[in-house]
């Protein structure tokens, strides 16, 4: 397998096509598509999160990622996504724009987070009140809703810290 930097476009007809349960989100700042054999098998899509609070604090959200069912895949493109921002940290670094933190993502309740898990991210533990337990949609009552899906949710994340000699080194959260 290897990944390369997608449209938008692309990346969106993919999401149409192979996501069980979003439709494609509304932007992005990068889109990578997983290839094998010549034929694109999956893609993720990094965007900023809904949550102001994560987007101050430095984040970047995986919106959405969709195959079309190919063996590792998933966590093809999670490690793919985690080695673009490390890249684009450190080209941005030098341009001294401020680096990321690094990247979270949602599941469902019922999906069991083995991909993300394989691609060294990590869940974290969200307070009892929050959206992620209770199941409710992400309404912000403007009719824009993060994909309309009720249920539980899970967050998980990685952490891509700089250091002070220009290298980057990863670290879980």
């Amino acid at each position: 397998m290897n990944s390369t930097a997608i449209s938008f476009a692309t990346a969106c007809d993919a999401v149409a096509k192979w996501h069980r349960h979003h439709v494609p989100p509304q932007g992005h700042i990068a889109s990578i598509g997983a290839w094998e054999g010549g034929e694109m098998i999956g893609v993720a899509i990094i965007g900023r999160p809904v949550n102001r609070y994560l987007q101050a604090g430095g984040w970047l959200e995986v919106t959405r990622l969709a195959t079309d069912g190919s063996r590792n895949a998933c966590s093809f493109l999670y490690g793919a996504a985690r080695k673009w921002l490390r890249a684009r940290n450190r080209t941005k670094k030098g341009e001294g724009e401020k680096p990321y933190k690094g990247l979270i993502t949602y599941i469902l309740g019922t999906e069991t987070g083995i991909s993300l898990r394989a691609a060294g991210w990590t869940e974290d533990v969200l307070r009892a009140d929050s959206s992620a337990v209770r199941g409710r949609t992400w309404s912000r009552g403007s009719g824009h809703q993060g994909g309309g899906v009720k249920g539980a949710r899970r967050r998980f994340s990685i952490t891509i810290t700089v250091t002070t000699t220009n290298s980057i080194s990863q670290e879980q959260t």
